[in-house]
């Protein structure tokens, strides 16, 4: 169903198009924003089974300088506070993260059948943090309880994407963009902690420290973005 969505709004925007050149000019400056999280948070204040707090306070804003019509200079903050609730049969948990994230990049516009099209790349650096809380228990066993704290951690994002973008008006446009993500991080520790009720003073505690991790995959949804240029 999201992919015969994304298809339809991106032929949607190539029928409804109707801007004769590119829109952008030298010295221009343009700013939007990511609406993905908006609409997932719509979506999960319906959900009967999932209660979810996710407030998007950085959720995705990047900033363009156009050195050309075609040109341009593309800054990037992605960032993320939320606390997920949940509850499966016998075990209710909470996921909290924090991540925030800076890139530079650049990219390079031109048109097709009237839709400014551009492909981009970036790279930067970020920081993340995330813990899981569960407690419950199985048939006839105490109730037992977990943590994990997962970070510091620091990283290295990378992308290289393409985009489309609708100027329905003279300096607000709507667009759509995804593609390749990456990061190389380094998470300073690890550590995972469990107890039952009846023994909470004997917890069984398992840490790491220093780990690598390299990631390169498919961007797993579209980033929708409205915004304006000045």
């Amino acid at each position: 169903m999201k992919n015969l969505l994304t298809v339809g709004v991106m032929s949607a925007m190539c029928t409804i198009a109707t801007a004769q050149k590119v829109p952008y000019s030298p010295g221009n400056k343009a700013f939007s924003l990511g609406v993905n999280g908006i609409f997932n948070y719509a979506g999960n204040m319906f959900s009967p089974n999932f209660n979810t707090l996710n407030i998007p306070i950085a959720n995705n804003y990047i900033f363009r300088r156009f050195d050309s019509e075609t040109s341009a200079h593309r800054y990037e903050i992605n960032g993320m506070i939320s606390s997920n609730e949940g509850l499966t049969e016998n075990f209710t948990f909470r996921n909290n993260e924090l991540q925030l994230s800076f890139l530079w990049g650049k990219e390079k516009h031109w048109l097709y059948r009237e839709i400014n099209v551009y492909r981009y790349y970036g790279f930067g650096g970020g920081f993340q943090y995330n813990s899981q809380n569960s407690e419950g228990n199985l048939p006839n066993q105490p109730k037992m309880f977990s943590r994990v704290t997962n970070g510091p951690t620091l990283f290295i994002p990378l992308q290289l994407g393409v985009g489309l973008e609708h100027h329905f008006a003279k300096h607000f446009f709507i667009g759509i963009e995804g593609g390749l993500t990456g990061r190389v991080a380094y998470t300073f520790r690890n550590v995972s902690e469990s107890w039952n009720e009846l023994t909470p003073d004997e917890k069984f505690i398992a840490e790491r420290k220093d780990i690598f991790q390299t990631q390169i995959r498919f961007i797993n949804s579209l980033i929708f973005r409205a915004g304006f240029k000045f």
